[in-house]
């Protein structure tokens, strides 16, 4: 044989005559034919310094080309292929995110350690701010290079290498870190009732800075205040404003409606739906739970005309986002179950054959609520002039709008649902009414709980159970039944849509899923032409591809979502920060960010479609940035200030940045970039926006204002980095001040609004209390910032202090958003102001007396006797002000002092003041354990049930 075939051999002491595998051919190391940033971003370089991409991205100065190799390393033993030191790749390390390009040296344990990435991450985000902001005179007296990251201005999939043996818990407990004990769960305070509370509100119980509000609040509790709390005068004098601002639509309090006389709880729903019916809150005259069905569908049910209006509205706007019942068969049922009369105005007759007829009932009636709600927008001078348009319209979607369908549409619907369930068996129908119900849950008007439905019925874990005793787990090709095309579809939607539903409950609850992603084998819906539930094919084909655009987009966060529902065991920081740069650039793939939606960019998009798509978008996004606000207050504790701030920075970026376009303005303008439908969609997730703004920018204006007396007490007051605290305290308190006056705009028609408002008004008067902050100094040194001044000055930038472009000239709206002075105190409101608030106040005061004692409203979760939770009594400091500001007694119909500046008490010398005297000498009731920030709390609480009749 010749040698020329022989395979060459190395000797082994072990395995002298063993063969050895042929060498791999090696590599030739090729010099970086790119820069680094065209590199990381994959684009063509043309090799000049700089190249043209990044002069063409403001970025010129970043352009930069890797070393070449200047020598090899030595071969030893003449064995070259064996002892060659590869070059490593830059752009990957494991557990660690893709480097951009950038050396990537960094150490977990180094003050300094993202140093290298801030070179290219420190650019002043402008695109969501109208102009450019104004540069104030804290800025540091060297120039900052202005660059823009024009792809990734929220630095999405952009995170650092932590440290491999950072080892987290979602529920951990950070006060331990520090002093190197073993890990253990952190113990929360305050839950009281069964609605479980967003994150960031339990998150909050251990930020630096909200934890001197907690320790605060041991001695202190809630107080609301409302009109009662003012002197007499000063009441009547308001009382007389309201009535001629509301004219006949004035709610009067319930000792107004009491002294009147008569039945008070006919009285109260007469005045409610008076006032509510530009707002859709509404109840029907004379209903009764115990009238006939026939009986009880005539009081509802609207004229023929205007059922078939509201659900042909259903099918054409909303539902892409409920696909879950079939129009043709739902058309069918109704024709036969419900007969109008001749000329269409009342039911005749009703022909009920089996107890899934109730169930069809139940979902047709709440698809009229739906219907009828998405029809009015959040603000009510808007609906008003809609309404006075209708006799000049002929259209069907102005008709319907003259019959409103109440709120006891529901109570009906419920009670035909309960009557429908069967204990021993389930039903396809009752499946979806049962789903219909948990969805308006959801969406109510009038919901304490905003979208929490996990403490109802309806909840997503039973749903789930009633879908499983139906198969729906199952393929309908797996099943020995048989069924056409159309059933199979339907069946396959409605259970991808119970997966989403319980996807979104856990990312915003960050509670398990329910529906593991083994436990069954279902198919995603697939559009097929002529087979379709709704007449409209082409919206049938956008609505199923949707329904697999967001399952997959759900489905990515999934291990992101295990990691933080895990009670029991701990993970690498490293993998969760993985975890995060994988989902928010699969996210940003299949959705873009929230700016794209108020652009041309999804044009293309059924409208209804592009709302449901914003709304899972924005949802994942929050639930990503509690995440970020964990991992700040991780490293924070744990002393590493580089980490600290970089994560607190992407969870600025995400809340306060990104998400500006939910403002007060919005609700002005959204037909601009949205069909009508967005108002009812969306606002349950602004409001849950609201509360986590109010928490984290709450929890970081005590962090500023402690940072301020630190370095008073330390003599420093005159220093740069006081001036820059300033600075970026005062852009903080705007910013966080017009959510929290977004909140008080939308609980003119929303309960849950309207709890949150009173709850993060307290807060924010207690933030900004003197009293707060006398403490020790080594307490308030634990809530300082740590971080340098250009740090700060990133973060000014950064925060806005304007709603963006897109949002531009909505028009003479300042007296209708709540921004007639720099305050969220109701106290403190004036002229058209104060008028609103005290009617919003007896709005939801007198209906939540309602739903307790009106026998009509039994579709309302009942809750508990006050006196079965175990309260702890909290103690009283009788000489507390209800209210921070020494200028709330004066009066408060003067609009002549709108124009005075007010002055805020000075944080950065505390010392013990003299406390104002209590408005009008009365002393609220007190609300024992209160929880930071939440709405756990009910109007039981402060005022005693009235003896309604």
């Amino acid at each position: 044989m010749s040698t020329s075939n022989q395979v060459p051999t190395v000797k082994n002491e072990d395995t002298p005559s063993q063969p050895q595998p042929p060498p791999r051919p090696r590599k030739r190391n090729r010099s970086t034919k790119v820069c680094r940033r065209c590199r990381a971003k994959k684009s063509k370089c043309d090799l000049q310094q700089p190249c043209s991409q990044c002069v063409k991205s403001g970025c010129a100065e970043l352009c930069e080309y890797q070393k070449p190799q200047t020598g090899k390393p030595a071969a030893t033993n003449g064995s070259s292929s064996t002892s060659q030191i590869k070059q490593s790749p830059p752009s990957v390390k494991s557990g660690g995110s893709v480097s951009n390009g950038e050396d990537n040296s960094l150490t977990s344990g180094s003050p300094n350690s993202i140093n290298n990435l801030q070179k290219h991450l420190t650019a002043r985000t402008k695109a969501h701010m109208v102009g450019s902001i104004p540069v104030s005179h804290t800025s540091p007296p060297t120039s900052l290079p202005s660059v823009v990251l024009e792809e990734n201005e929220y630095l999405i999939g952009v995170n650092p290498i932590v440290g491999m043996n950072d080892l987290i818990n979602f529920h951990m407990d950070f006060s331990e870190l520090p002093s190197g004990k073993d890990y253990k769960l952190k113990r929360f305070t305050g839950l009281k009732r069964t609605a479980r509370p967003l994150m960031f509100i339990v998150l909050s119980q251990q930020e630096p800075g909200a934890r001197l509000f907690w320790k605060y609040e041991e001695s202190c509790s809630m107080k609301l205040i409302t009109i009662t709390t003012f002197p007499k005068d000063m009441q009547q004098r308001t009382i007389e404003d309201v009535k001629r601002l509301f004219g006949e639509g004035y709610i009067p309090s319930f000792q107004e409606i009491a002294a009147a006389g008569g039945s008070l709880t006919k009285r109260t729903r007469k005045l409610i739906s008076q006032y509510g019916f530009p707002l859709a809150i509404t109840f029907t005259k004379d209903f009764h739970e115990s009238d006939p069905i026939l009986v009880s569908l005539r009081k509802v049910l609207p004229p023929k005309l205007s059922v078939v209006a509201l659900m042909r509205r259903f099918f054409r706007k909303l539902y892409a986002h409920y696909p879950i019942i079939d129009e043709s068969w739902t058309y069918a049922q109704i024709d036969r179950i419900v007969q109008y009369s001749p000329d269409g105005q009342v039911v005749d007759n009703v022909n009920l054959q089996n107890r899934e007829d109730l169930a069809v009932l139940a979902y047709v009636l709440i698809i009229l609520r739906l219907s009828y709600m998405s029809q009015f927008s959040n603000v009510r001078e808007q609906n008003e002039a809609k309404l006075r348009m209708m006799g000049t319209f002929a259209d069907e979607e102005h008709f319907s709008m003259q019959f409103p369908i109440t709120i006891d549409a529901i109570e009906l619907a419920s009670n035909f649902l309960q009557k429908a369930r069967s204990p021993l068996k389930t039903s396809f129908v009752v499946l979806q009414a049962s789903i219909f119900m948990c969805v308006y849950r959801s969406l109510a008007l009038e919901s304490e709980a905003g979208c929490n439905t996990m403490a109802t019925i309806e909840n997503c874990g039973n749903l789930t159970q009633m879908a499983i005793s139906l198969a729906l787990d199952r393929d309908p090709d797996s099943l020995w039944d048989p069924m056409d095309e159309r059933t199979k579809l339907l069946r396959r939607k409605v259970w991808y849509f119970l997966i989403t539903l319980d996807f979104n409950t856990a990312y915003i609850f960050f509670c398990p899923l329910t529906i593991r992603p083994h436990s069954y084998d279902t198919k995603l819906p697939e559009y097929k032409s002529g087979i379709s539930n709704i007449a409209d094919e082409q919206l049938e084909k956008q609505t199923i591809a949707s329904l697999e655009k967001i399952y997959q987009a759900q489905s990515k966060g999934q291990p992101l979502l295990e990691i933080c529902v895990d009670l029991q065991n701990l993970h690498k920081c490293s993998d969760m920060v993985q975890c995060l740069n994988d989902f928010e650039s699969n996210l940003r793939n299949l959705f873009g960010v929230v700016p794209d939606y108020f652009t041309d960019k999804y044009s293309n998009l059924h409208p209804s479609i592009k709302v449901l798509h914003f709304r899972v978008l924005s949802t994942l996004r929050l639930f990503i940035a509690t995440i970020y606000y964990f991992l700040h207050m991780y490293y924070k504790y744990k002393g590493e200030h580089s980490y600290d701030f970089y994560f607190f920075r992407k969870m600025i970026l995400i809340v306060f940045s990104e998400m500006n376009y939910f403002c007060s303005e919005l609700f002005f303008v959204c037909d601009r970039f949205f069909d009508d439908t967005f108002t009812m969609t969306v606002s349950p997730i602004i409001l849950f926006y609201t509360h986590i703004v109010a928490v984290s920018g709450l929890g970081f204006a005590i962090r500023l204002n402690c940072s301020l007396i630190v370095l008073n007490n330390e003599n420093d007051t005159s220093s740069s980095s006081v001036a820059s605290l300033k600075a970026l305290e005062s852009k903080n308190e705007l910013f966080v001040l017009r959510k929290l006056k977004l909140n008080k705009l939308l609980s003119e028609r929303y309960f849950y609004a309207w709890k949150t408002t009173k709850s993060n008004s307290f807060g924010y008067n207690m933030v900004y209390q003197t009293k707060l902050y006398n403490a020790e100094i080594e307490l308030l040194k634990k809530a300082n910032i740590t971080w340098t001044e250009r740090q700060q000055y990133e973060l000014e930038n950064i925060i806005p202090t304007d709603i963006p472009a897109a949002l531009g000239d909505p028009g003479d709206i300042g007296h209708l958003c709540y921004y007639s002075n720099r305050s969220i105190d109701d106290a403190d409101f004036r002229g058209s102001d104060l008028a609103k608030t005290v009617q919003t106040d007896n709005l939801w005061i007198n209906f939540n007396y309602l739903i307790d004692v009106d026998p009509y409203s039994t579709a309302f979760p009942k809750r508990l006797p006050f006196d079965n939770f175990p309260f702890k009594n909290a103690v009283k400091e009788s000489g507390r002000p209800a209210t921070p500001k020494s200028e709330a007694t004066s009066s408060y119909t003067d609009v002549t002092s709108q124009a005075q500046p007010e002055q805020k008490v000075p944080l950065v010398q505390p010392s013990p003041l003299d406390p104002p005297p209590i408005l009008g000498g009365a002393t609220p009731n007190e609300l024992l354990d209160f929880n930071l920030f939440s709405t756990d709390w009910t109007i039981e609480d402060f005022y005693p049930l009235p003896n309604y009749e």
